[in-house]
């Protein structure tokens, strides 16, 4: 379970000079998946990515990693937001 918080949005778009101001609310997509490759130490030369519902700043989730195939991304409430597909 984690929670991205505002500071590490805004760091995350200093650096890739991302100035949309939809995310001073929603955390980037790719952010997220940099995130989930990085805690589940995920080498994958290549994935296709699904966005299904936004992650709001500050919203708990969590990764489902599923047989070195797949990674579930869902709030608390088991909403899923994001599907990461191995190829």
């Amino acid at each position: 379970m984690m929670q991205i918080t505002p500071s590490e949005v805004k760091t995350y778009l200093q650096l890739i000079k991302d100035e949309n101001p939809l995310h001073n609310h929603i955390v980037p997509g790719q952010m997220i998946v940099q995130i989930v490759f990085a805690e589940l130490k995920l080498k994958w030369s290549t994935y296709k990515i699904k966005y299904i519902e936004s992650v709001e700043v500050n919203e708990f989730i969590h990764f489902e990693y599923i047989e070195n195939e797949k990674v579930i991304v869902s709030n608390l409430d088991k909403r899923v937001k994001i599907h990461i597909l191995k190829n």
